[in-house]
């Protein structure tokens, strides 16, 4: 599905019964062979994943390429409620046979098998040992570390404490922030 764009609420618009089918050829036109992958050889957004415009209530809105492939392919519109992932991990390819339906966990898990998300040491992580279920001790240990560095001769490491820890270093910079305040 694609969303209609409109006073700020994006109500969901059928991909097929939008896609004229000149802008399905086109679309077709533009895939090209690499290895297994059958990449769009057209526009693509900032993401490195491709779309085509269709025309939706006079505007043009954007349809990424492998949600229309996946429609093509099955004859009916993705499932709103889901995502159509890679098998292939390449944003380009609209090869059918790489792409399936799937939730943003299993996106997120695809992602950490992959090696493309910065941090997958909390994935798995429950109980007592993830650092939110004891956010002032996690807290107090990151600060530690923090003080510690600084110690140490090595400054404000925040990126060294991120990599330790699992902690943003945004979160370490408004713990330290707020702890300075509190003093």
């Amino acid at each position: 599905m694609a969303n209609i764009p409109g006073n700020g609420a994006r109500k969901p618009v059928p991909i097929l019964s939008v896609l004229r089918p000149k802008t399905a050829e086109r679309f077709r036109r533009k895939l090209a062979r690499e290895g297994e992958c059958l990449v769009f050889t057209g526009t693509k957004n900032a993401r490195g994943y491709g779309f085509v415009d269709v025309m939706i209530c006079g505007a043009r809105y954007p349809i990424l390429t492998h949600r229309l492939a996946w429609a093509l392919h099955h004859g009916s519109d993705p499932d709103p409620g889901l995502l159509i992932l890679h098998r292939c991990n390449n944003p380009r390819c609209c090869n059918p046979e790489h792409l399936y339906q799937g939730t943003h966990q299993d996106n997120y898990d695809d992602s950490v098998r992959a090696g493309s998300v910065n941090h997958p040491g909390m994935l798995g992580v429950r109980g007592t040992d993830h650092p939110r279920s004891h956010p002032r001790a996690v807290r107090e240990r990151a600060l530690q570390m923090l003080r510690d560095d600084v110690k140490a001769g090595k400054g404000l490491n925040y990126l060294d404490v991120e990599r330790r820890t699992g902690i943003t270093r945004q979160t370490l910079r408004r713990w330290r922030a707020e702890s300075a305040a509190d003093q």
